[in-house]
């Protein structure tokens, strides 16, 4: 059954397409206390190591004082990592080339008391006028609203909770008043993976793109990151400074828990983000989607394609950043009486594409432990900011399910993407047919049946890797596992990586995958960087299960052991295996960590013919 609606929430509108599928569901859960568990991983300027110019940026956090860092490391051409930054210290130092945001926040400090007023450029939306502002608490700033939200009891420009949140130090304890006492402005960065932007790359067939590719070719890098201190920072990526920062408006209501004393620590910008370049109005823009992760209910999406900003109250021209935000609330932020009772806690991963009605759009999941529990996809018009909405029809109020991140293909190679594959926390992998030129079509694949029903305990969390199947469709690849609650930290129950198989045919009720089994721990043997013999432990598969028989078989699987063995990030599909990384938490420790890959085709094993990581951690691949 499809049904739809329009209605205005805030500054989009809202297009709803339905499709009733019944199911149980994940418990809900409460986002705010997710176990630190995984962070997000280094990120390097440049994929293709040739020449000895790549740099590595990789987030840091220190548990209890909850202050964070981006440090910047030099990559060399065979894969060493080398930062002059140092961490042996409470707080790291630096003493070299390379460079720490937490370092340069202190310097600046240090040189001016009043860095945290005239120094920083900090600016924020104000949903009831549409229009980005200065982070200040004025009535031009962030609004009556939002100061009403913020700070209750304050005075017009005379707020210490939001002068905390800018960097102000001189009330928090015992020097100043009662907040809370900082060993740095920067807050922790746990689960946000950091965006290196630099001049546009992307290879467009659409009129105009070479032109504002050429135009940019001498844009400056920067570096993007959410914080757990309620900013998206924009660190340039050549030293390092702030070039400014940006509070998400729907954070406004839990600021003051930052200078809270004890400090119970709490998420605020720490989802994942995605960049492109786009046209909007037929101009070329690149801009970044983001979202807020653990924080809470809400993606955003800013225009970057100047990486400067002129001032914190500028907002027209290249100086507009904040092109919308959406928290599912209307255009009153006090009132919930538009509230979006789809829109969950914000996991999704947003994916930016062009699709076949000729617009760009950013697509999302709706995220875990919304108000009506069922599974949808998200799409916004970056030109009309319309929202469309795609229903699973799985999941209930009393047994919620929700979607996880997306992935898009273009089957066609027209630059638009036909398909979208999405998991969600029940551990159903969804097809969504987007190949009509009108959104009003668009719609769940195989009349609302699930390309892979949940068996079990399985949440898919991340967002799945597409490649071509050997005899036609497609292989669609994933892995299994969570940690949202203190209760996933103790949870055995076994998880897997798959490869199913879209054929295109409706898929079979009862799905036939070979399994392969991970058969370890085993010991390897290798020749180290002198030639000496050497061996390292790791997990190998069981080598008799075969081949895939695609008359008979709709993908495979491999089971991991019993224990809690789970993949927190998304899989890679590279040089004909996909590759995951298996997290197992151990209460109290740091855990283990497994690097698996599995032939494509099959999922069977396909060990190198030399190592291919930093076995003997001489940090050379």
């Amino acid at each position: 059954m499809t049904s739809s609606t329009a209605v205005k929430i805030g500054c989009l509108a809202a297009l709803s397409l339905t499709v009733s599928l019944p199911g149980l569901s994940a418990p809900r859960f409460t986002a705010a206390e997710q176990p630190l568990g995984s962070i997000a991983p280094i990120v390097f300027s440049n994929a293709d190591l040739v020449g000895g110019t790549t740099k590595g940026y990789r987030p840091w956090f220190e548990n209890g004082s909850w202050q964070g860092d981006l440090v910047e490391y030099t990559v060399t051409a065979s894969g060493g990592l080398s930062t002059s930054v140092s961490f042996a210290q409470s707080s790291p130092t630096n003493t070299g080339s390379n460079w720490s945001a937490l370092v340069n926040f202190a310097a600046r400090e240090e040189a001016d008391a009043d860095y945290w007023d005239t120094g920083r450029k900090i600016i924020t939306f104000n949903s009831s006028t549409n229009a980005q502002v200065p982070f200040r608490f004025t009535d031009a700033g962030i609004g009556a609203a939002n100061k009403a939200l913020l700070d209750s009891t304050a005075e017009d420009g005379a707020s210490n909770i939001l002068d905390f949140v800018r960097g102000d130090r001189g009330n928090e304890y015992p020097e100043g008043a009662q907040l809370r006492h900082r060993t740095s402005i920067l807050g922790d960065i746990i689960h946000s993976r950091p965006m290196y932007v630099g001049p546009p790359n992307d290879i467009r067939p659409e009129s105009g793109y070479a032109k504002f590719a050429k135009d940019n070719a001498g844009r400056a890098r920067r570096v993007y990151v959410g914080a757990n201190d309620g900013m998206l920072h924009v660190f340039d990526a050549a030293n390092g400074n702030e070039v400014y920062a940006y509070v998400p408006s729907m954070l406004m209501d839990k600021l003051r828990v930052l200078t809270a004393r004890p400090y119970p620590h709490a998420y605020y910008v720490d989802g994942e983000m995605s960049v492109r370049d786009v046209q909007i109005d037929d101009k070329w823009r690149s801009v970044l989607a983001g979202s807020l992760g653990a924080g809470g209910r809400g993606f955003f999406v800013l225009d970057i394609t100047d990486p400067n900003l002129t001032s914190e109250t500028a907002n027209s021209g290249d100086d507009k950043k904040v092109l919308f935000e959406y928290s599912g609330l209307g255009e009153d932020l006090v009132s919930e009486s538009d509230d979006d009772p789809d829109l969950g806690d914000s996991f999704s991963r947003p994916a930016i594409a062009k699709l076949n009605d000729g617009d760009w759009y950013v697509i999302t999941g709706n995220g875990y432990n919304s108000e009506n529990g069922v599974a949808m996809l998200y799409l916004v018009n970056l030109d009309t900011l319309e929202l469309t909405t795609i229903s699973t029809g799985s999941g209930t109020k009393p047994s919620p399910n929700g979607l996880s991140s997306p992935s898009l293909l273009d089957t066609n190679r027209d630059g638009k993407a036909d398909y979208a594959y999405a998991g969600d926390i029940d551990g159903n992998l969804w097809k969504f047919d987007l190949k009509s030129s009108s959104a009003n079509a668009w719609k769940v694949a195989y009349d609302g049946a699930p390309l892979h029903p949940k068996t079990g305990k399985q949440a898919i969390t991340q967002a799945p890797q597409i490649a071509l199947h050997p005899r036609y469709g497609y292989m669609i690849y994933f892995a299994t596992g969570r940690l949202y609650t203190t209760g996933d930290l103790t949870d055995t129950s076994i998880q897997s990586l798959y490869g199913i198989w879209d054929s295109g045919k409706t898929p079979p009720a009862n799905q036939s995958l070979l399994k392969q089994t991970w058969d370890g721990p085993k010991t390897y043997d290798y020749r180290d960087k002198d030639n000496n013999a050497a061996n390292q432990t790791i997990a190998i598969y069981n080598p008799d299960a075969g081949n895939a028989n695609w008359d008979t078989h709709h993908g495979w699987k491999v089971d991991f052991p019993a224990g809690g063995y789970r993949v927190l990030q998304p899989v890679q599909v590279r040089a004909n295996r996909v590759k995951a990384t298996v997290y197992k938490p151990t209460v109290g420790q740091q855990g283990e960590n497994w690097l698996v890959e599995a032939v494509l085709s099959d999922g069977g094993p396909n060990p190198p013919a030399a190592p291919i990581y930093d076995l003997n951690v001489d940090r050379q691949l």
